[in-house]
């Protein structure tokens, strides 16, 4: 075993300010997802334990409270889970996982516009009479802003053994699934069959992602920004 993971060899660390702190984040989101699932069970044993030890002291009627400043002795702010919502959890804590899993997910999309945000700006600062666009969050103006600067945000080839059209359909999979999970709930909705036909789900249909998922999904933006960053560079010659 030890072998076979010394063949993974080193990550791709681009020497410019963007891809580092795009790499950072992604690890983040990675040591995230490994504590979550390596103390999932613990975690949930243990608030229920704490929700069971108060119910004993203070029968129906009590609260968790997570101090998240304190002010003096005896102020501080908290974010409190009253009895009845602490109840919602103990008794569904499918849902509870779904979410965070959802929330990871999102979280990889996100990180990775912040990428190409982040790299528009490190190029324009390096060239200031290229075209400035404000508004890089939206998948349009994102596509138009590297047309304009001659740097396609997808590559040209099969990069990671991946065919161009394979990418586009990870990508937009990717970007559609993070706009229902956010925005419908997870809910199946008519545009995103219209922008993902090869999709077995139906109208109606709730859209779970978990740990396989984030996995395909971060590989999937590593690889995207690895190539967009490398060809960043040889053509700007930034970092």
């Amino acid at each position: 075993m030890k072998d076979k993971f010394a063949e993974l060899g080193e990550a791709y660390l681009g020497p410019n300010k963007a891809h580092l702190l795009f790499k950072q984040k992604l690890t983040n989101e990675k040591v995230f997802i490994y504590l979550f699932m390596r103390n999932r069970e613990k975690l949930f044993a243990s608030f229920q334990a704490q929700i069971e030890d108060v119910r004993k002291r203070a029968g129906s009627k009590f609260s968790l409270g997570i101090v998240t400043k304190g002010i003096s002795k005896t102020s501080f702010k908290a974010i409190i889970i009253r009895a009845n919502e602490s109840n919602l959890i103990a008794r569904n804590f499918n849902e509870f996982e779904s979410q965070v899993f959802g929330k990871a997910f999102a979280e990889v999309h996100r990180i990775f516009v912040d990428y190409i945000t982040d790299l528009y700006n490190e190029i324009i600062q390096q060239f200031p009479d290229f075209p400035r666009y404000d508004n890089l969050s939206y998948k349009g103006p994102r596509m138009e802003a590297f047309k304009q600067i001659g740097l396609p945000l997808m590559p040209s080839g099969d990069v990671g053994g991946n065919t161009v059209e394979e990418l586009e359909y990870r990508l937009n999979l990717l970007e559609s699934t993070r706009h229902i999970i956010e925005h419908n709930n997870g809910i199946v909705d008519h545009k995103y069959l219209e922008r993902n036909p090869r999709s077995n789900l139906k109208l109606g249909d709730r859209i779970d992602v978990g740990p396989e998922q984030i996995g395909e999904a971060i590989a999937l933006v590593e690889v995207l920004a690895e190539d967009l960053n490398k060809r960043a560079i040889d053509k700007f010659g930034i970092g």
